[in-house]
């Protein structure tokens, strides 16, 4: 305010005779406005430049304590490694384009989930006695210089790589920390798998069978299908009439004494409609094509699986040569493409099914593709060669050992450069295609060896595969009784958590 504003104010107010005159304020008592607020300012800056360095470096995200048990925890930056590391593998299984879709509070849901229980199987762990040893620290370091190679091998520092990777603030102790607790909580995990394993009697898997038959049990028959469409239109009558005519094509099916009569009755049948189907493959040809192995879940119709798969007295009813005819005129077509209104129906499709047992059910037997594998990684040698030299002499020492599994699983304690030996009941397409090729061979059977080659190196093989009845029953019986402990586990160490610094972990 200047100097003339303020005289004319002063002269306004001496006008009003119940106004005081407002005393100008002196230049002295102004004098520690501007420097307070410069100081103000200063502090203020330095403070935000403060929490962003310590932001950036996660000193904050790393005071606070997301989850806890008594004797371990999971801080901010543990919990965003995880969450990260989560959505980096997701993005590797499923490819980039799956990125877009993928939301970090769900990755850090996930994460949550395997950290609660990593946080109580460790302090199980702790409570058997069960601790790292030297092997484990080795793993986690080898872990830790392969993040800082990658790093190199990019062109970064290993600080800008692993925030680029898990989000700014993560460093090396994050990551220590996070193998450390998961490392510990996997091996003991593994441990109670495997002594629960081992403690899986007969008379256990025996009981879990027959209380599963319809799952475990496979039948051997000659099935054969075929439909008839009727015009809608028709009355009630003539749709019965056709339905009566198409089904007596199959009245020698039904009736068949043995296999051979049935076959007979399937090709006459076929020989008849192939005058109308010249495209068709020979009768013979389809009747042989008939023959399948089906377990219940495998049989379309409700009934037909009811019949082929009926249990009385905790044994199967079904016995070679019985033979059954089902009907169903349920399925409904229409002449649009875009509706399937009961209005714009032209046909009503009429199904036969004609079941013949060869095989009464028994137990699945075919084998599930499980297998073991000792990997000579080429990462681990200067040459492929190299690599190759060192599979053949450690598959020597197997070859001249006692060939067994517990011989090969000993020699994967030494050897292996995979975090995992033995894989139960592989999918198609879960494993690289020459892995899989190996364990989906049709010849393969239990205690196969072999060396098969991968892009990550070579691989010594060892079969596993059992009887898919018999595999089933013990990992389910297994997967009930560990998931019982683990709920013990989880009562006797409770699991505290933090919601506000849960919240705080942003991507």
């Amino acid at each position: 305010m200047g100097k003339g504003q303020r005289a004319r104010e002063t002269r306004a107010l001496v006008k009003n005779e119940n106004t005081q005159v407002k005393k100008p304020v002196k230049k002295s008592e102004k004098k520690w406005v501007t420097p307070l607020v410069s100081v103000l300012v200063i502090v203020f800056l330095v403070g935000a430049l403060v929490l962003t360095v310590l932001s950036d470096n996660g000193v904050i995200l790393r005071s606070k304590t997301v989850l806890e048990t008594e004797n371990y925890k999971v801080t901010g930056t543990m919990m965003k490694y995880a969450a990260m590391s989560t959505y980096n593998n997701m993005v590797n299984q499923w490819g980039q384009e799956i990125a877009q879709y993928l939301q970090f509070d769900n990755m850090k849901d996930s994460a949550r989930t395997a950290l609660e229980q990593y946080l109580v199987y460790a302090e199980a762990a702790r409570a058997a006695g069960v601790t790292l040893d030297e092997d484990d620290y080795k793993t986690i370091d080898e872990n830790l210089a392969a993040i800082e190679e990658a790093a190199k091998a990019n062109g970064y520092s290993k600080k800008a790589y692993t925030a680029m990777l898990f989000g700014k603030g993560v460093n090396e102790k994050d990551m220590r920390d996070f193998f450390e607790l998961a490392l510990l909580s996997s091996k003991y995990e593994t441990q109670i798998h495997d002594e629960t394993t081992d403690a899986v009697t007969e008379e256990e898997i025996n009981a879990y069978y027959k209380e599963n038959l319809d799952t475990l049990a496979v039948a051997d028959v000659i099935k054969y299908t075929e439909t008839l469409k009727i015009d809608v239109d028709l009355s009630s009558e003539e749709k019965e009439a056709k339905k009566a005519e198409f089904l007596a094509k199959f009245d020698a099916m039904g009736a068949a004494a043995s296999e051979d009569e049935f076959k007979a009755a399937l090709v006459a049948y076929l020989t008849e409609k192939a005058v109308d189907d010249e495209a068709a493959a020979s009768p013979e040809t389809q009747a042989e094509n008939a023959y399948t192995t089906l377990s219940k879940s495998q049989v379309s119709l409700a009934e037909a699986a009811d019949w082929l798969f009926e249990i009385a007295d905790e044994a199967h009813v079904r016995a070679a040569g019985d033979v059954k005819v089902f009907t169903d005129d349920s399925d409904v077509e229409t002449d649009s493409e875009e509706t399937e209104s009961s209005e714009d129906a032209t046909e009503v499709t009429y199904t036969v099914e004609v079941y013949f047992v060869v095989k009464a059910p028994y137990p699945n037997d075919a084998l599930s593709k499980s297998t073991g594998h000792i990997l000579i990684a080429f990462d681990s040698y200067e040459t492929k060669e190299e690599a190759k030299a060192k599979a053949d002499e450690v598959y020597a020492e197997y070859l001249a050992g006692e060939q067994t599994k517990d011989a090969f699983e000993a020699l994967a304690d030494k050897y292996t450069d995979d975090s995992g030996v033995f894989y139960d009941n592989i999918t198609e397409g879960q494993m690289v295609e020459p892995f899989e090729t190996w364990v989906f061979d049709e010849a393969r059977a239990y205690g196969d060896t072999g060396i098969v080659e991968t892009e990550y190196g070579y691989h010594i093989m060892f079969f596993t595969g059992e009887a898919t009845w018999l595999a089933t029953s013990r990992s389910t019986i297994v997967s009930e009784k560990t998931g019982d402990i683990f709920e013990e586990y989880k009562e006797a160490y409770p699991v505290t958590a933090n919601e506000s610094a849960y919240k705080s972990v942003k991507g």
